[in-house]
């Protein structure tokens, strides 16, 4: 009997330390999921942060600091950009930069209105350009269109990408022509 009972107790202190196992084991694999999703929303931020600090640097005209968080891409190049800058200042980018934002008009500070990942590394923001006055930028209509043939926009989709472990804005500020 006392052998039943000394089996008995060592098989339920067996059952109670792996279970104890198991569930702590189950809570790590719950904290890691939690520190992933934490991750994920930290590097959202950095994406969002990135794209007003790159905005708050071009609407004060500090296009030095600005080109620390730009990275044009491909429908974005500096060539295309370069198009408003004198052929001998287009290797100067923060000219180039300064001339593209006097052109368009668009270089102002911005609100986020939506921000998501795309895939790794990827960020697509949606924002409304805060004029000086305070009031929202809206994009009419151009070129002799109509509102109903182009209506107006006051959001504006702008992608941010992780390069080298720094948040940088790939879309160029919103073309107005």
């Amino acid at each position: 009997m006392k052998k039943l009972l000394f089996t008995a107790a060592l098989l339920f202190i067996g059952l109670v330390v792996s279970g104890c196992t198991l569930l702590k084991d189950n809570n790590n694999g719950q904290q890691n999921k939690a520190d992933r999703i934490v991750s994920a929303q930290d590097e959202i931020t950095q994406a969002q942060e990135a794209l007003i600090t790159f905005f708050k640097y071009l609407s004060r005209q500090d296009f030095e600091s600005a080109l620390t968080l730009f990275e044009p891409d491909e429908e974005n190049s500096w060539e295309w950009i370069a198009n408003f800058t004198i052929e001998e200042d287009r290797n100067n980018k923060a000219e180039v930069l300064k001339n593209y934002c006097e052109a368009v008009g668009t270089c102002l500070e911005v609100k986020i209105i939506e921000a998501k990942k795309e895939v790794d590394d990827v960020y697509n923001l949606v924002v409304q350009f805060q004029k000086p006055d305070g009031g929202v930028f809206v994009l009419g209509p151009c070129c002799g269109a109509t509102e109903e043939e182009m209506p107006p926009q006051n959001k504006f989709n702008f992608t941010v990408k992780k390069i080298n472990s720094v948040f940088k804005v790939t879309t160029a500020p919103v073309y107005r022509p």
